[in-house]
């Protein structure tokens, strides 16, 4: 058999060209028989993929790896061994034994944190006695509620990490918050680490939301639940501590001045207040809702929408606000009327802003100066770094 030098461009041709035993005779660089000319020709592509896919994957894998690449490869890794542990096991992850953990992080194959001197083991050390454990009972003279589903539980772990942060930072006693976290969907490895950060203190309560309690409409698949279950978890948590209740998403990160000013924000705005958002009324809600109260939207086409990623209440001066909210939110005709949407409604912003209205309440400020940092999500991944790269012995855990 005769065969010629395979070259590059050769390659592309076949490669390109709609090959059949006639046309690849044409090309000249394989044996003239048919049988062995239609095993090249199938052969040839696969060996090229091949090489492109071991050319990439060597790449990736002999770069030095950035800050994100770094948390999701040991994200990958979690979750692989976790899924492996709870699929075997069939309930969440165990905890492991506290005295252990040292044990555990000595085989750590990062050879830097194997290398620390005495002083930096020490400073360790110091950091796991610093925390502000939440869990240790007291009168807490507030309580915020924060909430999670599976997709958001990078920026929920960072928002724990920040209130943890914000509390050592606080340096008084009197002003620890109740903490409390919905799960609104979490999956097992998720649950399995804030189990793990509430036996550290750095929340008072992990409740799962029972969604058999409300109406369908409220399951968190299906169209985010409409966000209807936002006021049913500030209800709950208003019924059970009734006083100042302050609702966070967890994308909305607060500093020390959010706590210490808190009774006072509740003061001057007579019980509730909630920080502005882009828009008026009419703008960012949908007809059906003003249908369903019987309202004209020009009434308060000067209203500013209300911002539903920050709420604070004193139940004392406004539990009848919070139960129009969730009255509404019971039902799909007033919180999400045939025809809303994300483009056109803002679901539980939208009735909490209108009702607040009714009560002459305004929503009118920014919520930077009152400590309060709205819409963080995208930080999520570096302040987990930053905190576990500090506090140790919650890297070597998780």
């Amino acid at each position: 058999m005769n065969y010629k030098v395979v070259t590059l461009r050769s390659v592309y041709s076949t490669l390109i060209t709609s090959i059949t035993p006639k046309k690849a005779r044409k090309i000249s660089i394989i044996p003239t028989n048919t049988s062995l000319q239609r095993k090249l020709v199938l052969l040839i592509p696969l060996l090229f993929y091949t090489f492109v896919f071991v050319l990439c994957t060597t790449k990736f894998y002999s770069r030095e790896s950035t800050l994100n690449e770094r948390r999701s490869i040991e994200e990958m890794c979690e979750i692989s061994q976790c899924f492996n542990k709870s699929d075997n096991n069939n309930h969440s992850l165990p905890l492991p034994d506290t005295t252990n953990i040292m044990a555990v992080t000595s085989e750590h194959p990062d050879t830097e944190d194997r290398n620390q001197t005495q002083e930096e083991k020490e400073a360790n050390d110091d950091s796991r006695n610093s925390y502000v454990d939440l869990a240790i009972q007291r009168n807490y003279p507030f309580t915020i509620a924060t909430a999670a589903s599976e997709n958001h539980f990078c920026v929920l772990q960072s928002w724990i990490y920040n209130a943890q942060n914000t509390l050592h930072e606080l340096n008084n006693e009197s002003l620890v918050p109740q903490i409390i976290i919905y799960d609104l969907g979490l999956l097992n490895y998720q649950r399995s680490i804030l189990k793990y950060l509430h036996t550290k203190g750095f929340f008072t309560e992990l409740r799962r939301f029972n969604y058999t309690k409300y109406p369908n409409f409220w399951n968190i698949n299906k169209k985010r639940g409409e966000y209807a279950w936002k006021a049913g978890i500030i209800r709950e948590v208003a019924k059970e501590f009734p006083g100042i209740v302050a609702w966070l998403d967890s994308g909305s990160m607060f500093k020390k001045e959010f706590l210490t000013n808190l009774l006072n924000i509740t003061r001057v705005h007579k019980g509730f207040f909630s920080a502005k958002s882009k828009g008026r009324i009419p703008q960012w809600t949908h007809p059906g809702t003003f249908k369903y109260f019987n309202l004209r939207p020009y009434r308060f086409r000067n209203y500013r929408n209300c911002n539903g990623a920050m709420i604070v209440f004193d139940t004392r001066k406004t539990q009848p606000l919070i139960d129009a909210w969730y009255k509404c939110a019971l039902v799909k005709d007033c919180i999400a009327p045939k025809g809303s949407d994300r483009k056109n409604h803002r679901q539980d912003q939208a009735v909490l802003t209108l009702l607040a209205a009714m009560d002459k309440r305004h929503c009118s400020k920014e919520s930077e100066p009152y400590g309060v940092h709205l819409h963080q999500d995208h930080h999520c991944q570096e302040q987990i770094y930053n905190f576990e790269k500090v506090h140790t012995d919650i890297r070597y855990y998780l």
